[in-house]
């Protein structure tokens, strides 16, 4: 029997489900993915919020929290690759 899986490689598991490794998304990508769902619910528990940008892409607010964001998406990523 499997051991529990943590709220991580649960996203990983549903991400690769339904997007299979494949041509358009690997297994990687899913851990990746799954890391960054993870640092963006921690910014929300600290009271962060993410927000749209004019040019495609997102604001950490308050800016305060944007550098240990960043930090908590590659050290997840780095630590999941």
């Amino acid at each position: 029997m499997p051991g529990k899986l943590t709220r991580q490689q649960a996203m990983v598991e549903m991400l690769d489900a339904m997007c299979p490794a494949g041509p358009y998304q690997t297994y990687d990508q899913a851990v990746k993915i799954a890391a960054v769902c993870e640092a963006v619910a921690a910014l929300y528990q600290k009271g962060g919020a993410l927000h749209p940008t004019s040019a495609l892409g997102f604001a950490v607010k308050p800016a305060s929290l944007t550098k240990a964001f960043e930090a908590a998406t590659r050290a997840l990523a780095h630590q999941n690759a």
